[in-house]
This record gives C-alpha cells, sequence and structure tokens, in this order.
C-alpha cells in the first residue's frame, strides 16, 4: 500500500485494519453476551416461567397448541399490540418514565416486560465484563505465542463436524438431541484423528505441528472425516432414538419452534405484510401457517442453494483444475471473473442492506405515531369517562 499510494495508503491499511478489528470484536462480544444471557441465564439460571413443553406460553404456561388426545386447557393470552395496557406502558417508555423499579400496569404483559428490562440490564453489564476481560485473555495469547494462522485454519476445520447436525435440527423433524450430541463429538473426533494421521506423513511429521497439521490435505481430510461421519452418525442415533410416529406427531415436533415467538414482539407485528390473509382473532400462528405463507420464498431459497453451490463447488473447481498453468491471457480473464463479482456482491451486502433497515425505520416510525395517537385517545376517553363518573 505505501509503495502503491504512499503514507496516504499506509494510513488506508491501517484504518481498514482497525475498523475490521472494532467491528469482528463488537459483533462477537454482543453475540457472546447474547448467549449467556438468552441461551444460559435465562433458560436455566432464572427463567421467568418454568413451563412443561417449548410449545407452552411462557405468560401464562398453558399449551398454545391443541391436543386432541389430552383434554387440557388452552392459552387465551392477548397479544400486546392490541393491548390497551401495553399502549399506556410503551408510552412511559418513550417519555424515559419507565425504569426497572417500575411495575408496567398491564395484568398480562407488564411482568414479562418487566422481565425483558430486566434480562437487557444483565446483557449490558455481560457486555462490559466481556470488554474488559478480552483485554488480559488477548494479552495472554499474545505472551503465549500461539500461531494465529495455524488456529484460523485448523480452528475453522474443528467446527466443521457441527454444521451437519446444526442443518439436520432445522430440516429434519426427526433429529433428537442424543443424535446432535452424539453426532457432533464423533465427527469433531474423527476430524482430530484425519488431521492429524495426514499431517504425520509429511516431512518432519507431527514434531513440525503447526506447519504439517496446516496444510492442505490434512485440513482437507479432517473436513471430510469430521463432515460425514457426524452426518452418519447423527442420522443413524436420530432414527433410533426419535419418537414420531407419524405425521402428526413430527408436526407437533416442529409447533416447538413456536416458543421463539416473542409475547412483547410477536409473529403477527414482525410480519405484518406477510400474515394480512389470517383472521386476526386467531391468537397463535402455528407453524403450518407460516409454511403455508413462505412457500414461496422457501423455493426461492432452495433454488438460490442448488445455483450457488454448482457454482462455487463444480463450475469454478472444474475450470481452475483444467488449467494446470495459466497464461497471461486466461489469469486476467480469471481476475476479471472475481472482480465483477466482488462488485456484485459488495452491492448486496453493503449498499442493499441500509437500505432495507432505512425503509423499515421508516415503517416502524409510521406505525409508533399512529400507536401513539391511539393510546392518547384511549387515555383521553378514560380521562373523560372518570370525570364524568
Amino acid at each position: 500500500m505505501e509503495s502503491l499510494l504512499g503514507t496516504t495508503g499506509g494510513y488506508l491499511l491501517m484504518t481498514m485494519l482497525m475498523m475490521a478489528l472494532m467491528s469482528t470484536g463488537s459483533g462477537e462480544i454482543m453475540s457472546v453476551s447474547s448467549i449467556i444471557i438468552y441461551d444460559f441465564y435465562k433458560i436455566y439460571v432464572n427463567p421467568f416461567r418454568k413451563t412443561k413443553s417449548p410449545t407452552c406460553c411462557i405468560l401464562c404456561g398453558e399449551e398454545k397448541v391443541s391436543d386432541e388426545s389430552q383434554d387440557s386447557p388452552i392459552c387465551r393470552c392477548p397479544t400486546s399490540e392490541n393491548c390497551m395496557s401495553c399502549m399506556e406502558d410503551i408510552e412511559l417508555l418513550d417519555h424515559g418514565k419507565a425504569t426497572l423499579t417500575l411495575q408496567y400496569s398491564c395484568q398480562v404483559h407488564g411482568k414479562y416486560r418487566h422481565y425483558e428490562d430486566l434480562l437487557m440490564q444483565r446483557k449490558t453489564w455481560c457486555m462490559i465484563w466481556l470488554l474488559i476481560l478480552i483485554v488480559p485473555y488477548g494479552l495472554l495469547i499474545s505472551e503465549t505465542g500461539v500461531n494465529l494462522n495455524w488456529g484460523l485454519y485448523v480452528g475453522s476445520t474443528m467446527f466443521s463436524p457441527f454444521l451437519p447436525p446444526i442443518f439436520l435440527t432445522m430440516a429434519w423433524a426427526r433429529a433428537t438431541s442424543a443424535g446432535v450430541i452424539s453426532g457432533g463429538l464423533i465427527g469433531l473426533a474423527c476430524t482430530i484423528i484425519g488431521n492429524l494421521v495426514t499431517g504425520s506423513t509429511y516431512d518432519g511429521g507431527l514434531g513440525d505441528f503447526f506447519t504439517n497439521t496446516a496444510r492442505e490435505y490434512s485440513i482437507l481430510v479432517g473436513l471430510c472425516a469430521g463432515i460425514t461421519v457426524s452426518g452418519v452418525v447423527c442420522l443413524i442415533v436420530s432414527l433410533c432414538t426419535h419418537k414420531i410416529k407419524c405425521k402428526k406427531d413430527a408436526d407437533k415436533e416442529w409447533e416447538k419452534t413456536m416458543s421463539i415467538d416473542n409475547s412483547l414482539n410477536p409473529y403477527r407485528a414482525l410480519y405484518q405484510q406477510e400474515i394480512e390473509e389470517i383472521d386476526p382473532d386467531t391468537v397463535h400462528i402455528t407453524t403450518k401457517t407460516m409454511t403455508r405463507i413462505f412457500r414461496r420464498a422457501k423455493m426461492y431459497a432452495i433454488v438460490a442453494i442448488i445455483i450457488f453451490i454448482i457454482i462455487f463447488l463444480v463450475i469454478f473447481p472444474a475450470v481452475a483444475l483444467s488449467f494446470e498453468i495459466l497464461s497471461y491471457e486466461q489469469f486476467k480473464a480469471w481476475l476479471s471473473v472475481f472482480q465483477i463479482w466482488n462488485m456484485v456482491a459488495t452491492v448486496l451486502v453493503v449498499i442493499l442492506p441500509p437500505i432495507e433497515e432505512g425503509i423499515q425505520i421508516v415503517r416502524q416510525v409510521k406505525q409508533k405515531k399512529k400507536m401513539g395517537k391511539k393510546s392518547k385517545r384511549i387515555v383521553t376517553s378514560r380521562s373523560e369517562l372518570n370525570s364524568n363518573l
């Protein structure tokens, strides 16, 4: 950079590196703090309510999905978007009058809204402590002299065995916890064994550990062994341990994903345009409804995945392997293709998301103004009614 652009080029390169480091570090701190608070603290340490199953309502503890085989009560909690008391609480939040010591007026959603505020405060403190602890952690890594390039190559290889089980949990109803855990751990063991065995075949063997275990074939063998074994083990163990006997059981298994639906920010508020056709009196949206609504988006995603797999795993490698030594014109054409792709990807990744976010912000501001006017009318009507009484 300094040779091409002088001192300015050096400063530009340092700026780019600092921006990359800061954005990566902040993203990791936020993700780790979210995992600690929402995946561990919220679920195991201090849950709002210990529910019987993932399909139970967090507010009342009753089942969201009806089960014909059991005569159990069904959740009838209203959504927060049509709750008048919640509108008054939101107005308090807008004016900065709500604090952690304030108990919200809504009898249905108030306690859970206060619980969410508590979690957000815990997450903020968690981020602060992680930011403090990352400094001695970085110094420790620097002092130990760990080869970071080796950690980048081999570390990413060690995570690969967990990808097939995770994919099966999202795409296969019969995937079980025993299958996912056993597949990931056995796949990880096969990745380590494949990497070490292949690395030992090079000159110097495992004596030159950081060099030989990071070679191309060592990483390739570890990847292939881990991904293949983890996927096969997860499939076999899940088939032996699942309790699904019919399509009804599979549909009920997918209903567990409804636990993701936040009571204060329900699916109906997130996907207003997509679910306009649904009856407003419907309290809970099932996975069948979501599957029907997003069927077209699912087909687009499947087609795009197939196309990109063909391009990046078949066409590009085939073209690269067909030339042992590239001529100047061939190398120039190859670079031109990648430059065009980088420009298209840059537009898709850098320009389109801010535009989409801007559109969403404008929509939310308009919706918030409508809700504010509606809540003011409700408060005014209540005050007039009280004065008349």
